[in-house]
């Protein structure tokens, strides 16, 4: 998402609309291999402030908690939605 961000604030490029398409299949992961990586709390923080929506298709084999959790956690926008796909 960060690096999504960073494109959509680039001066030089041109955004018709500001909206981020997120997928996955599982909670964020944050551990001692990954450096330098922006949690998802800073990064939806930022999408707030640069007045960005972000959807979410999650890729889940559960009743539905994780796009429980990404409607929480990761989507954000007035139009935002979440995208329950089953494995």
């Amino acid at each position: 998402m960060w690096s999504a961000l960073d494109l959509l604030s680039d001066p030089e490029l041109c955004a018709g609309m500001s909206i981020v398409d997120i997928s996955g299949d599982g909670l964020e992961t944050l551990g001692s291999k990954r450096h330098h990586v922006v949690s998802l709390y800073y990064a939806r923080k930022r999408a707030e402030q640069m007045g960005v929506t972000v959807n979410a298709l999650v890729i889940s084999d559960d009743g539905g908690d994780l796009a429980r959790y990404y409607s929480k956690k990761v989507t954000i926008g007035s139009n935002s939605f979440v995208m329950n796909i089953k494995k």
